[in-house]
């Protein structure tokens, strides 16, 4: 087994290794036996190696490991510690949550926030059952029941969404044939006025002469 494979794992990646089993069950690519099995694995699974070993048969999504975070440096004395990420908060600034984010989570209707965190919830629920009280497979069916329902909630924001945008886009629609029919409005106006001005030149220089 490589490297890689031997490197090991936490929570995080076993709640994403779970996340995905409940996708492709949601998918029919797994049986209820099929997921029990497998979700016991990746609770019992120590290094990336066997978390991979629980979707050798199935397609994506799959666990997705991140490059080895690099040794930091003992620092200077005197001398802040660089931090590794170029993201790294600055002093003062809240951990993990950079402003443009934060705004953009503001941002998000309350149900979407609802949706996003039902989830990864359902994963810690499901775990903390399983070691400390049931010790039962089942408790991890709770993570598929909160992805239909995360999806479902989701699914009506989306439809609000495209709704909204449609009914913008008919109001610029409309917006833009008013514009049109009141320049044509103006342009009419105009020509009429030019044959009217020409109507009572032609007839004042007619009448000069005849004079």
């Amino acid at each position: 087994m490589s490297e890689s494979a031997e490197i090991r794992v936490g929570d995080t990646e076993r709640e994403a290794a779970m996340t995905a089993l409940g996708e492709h069950m949601s998918a029919g690519r797994l049986d209820i036996d099929e997921y029990g099995e497998r979700s016991a694995r990746v609770v019992a699974a120590k290094t990336r190696g066997e978390l991979l070993e629980v979707f050798a048969d199935l397609p994506d999504p799959r666990p997705v490991f991140g490059p080895a975070q690099p040794v930091r440096q003992a620092p200077q004395f005197g001398q802040p510690t660089p931090p590794l990420n170029p993201d790294h908060p600055k002093p003062g600034e809240p951990w993990g949550w950079t402003t443009e984010v934060a705004q953009q989570w503001d941002n998000r209707p309350v149900g979407q926030r609802v949706a996003a965190g039902m989830v990864p919830l359902a994963v810690v629920i499901s775990l903390v059952l399983f070691f400390a009280v049931f010790h039962v497979w089942w408790v991890f069916m709770l993570i598929p029941a909160a992805a239909v329902i995360s999806g479902a909630i989701l699914g009506d924001q989306r439809h609000a969404i495209q709704e909204q945008q449609r009914r913008r886009r008919s109001a610029i629609r409309e917006s833009q044939r008013q514009t049109r029919e009141h320049i044509r409005d103006a342009q009419r106006h105009t020509r009429h006025q030019m044959r009217h001005m020409r109507h009572q030149y032609r007839h004042g220089s007619r009448r000069d002469l005849d004079e």
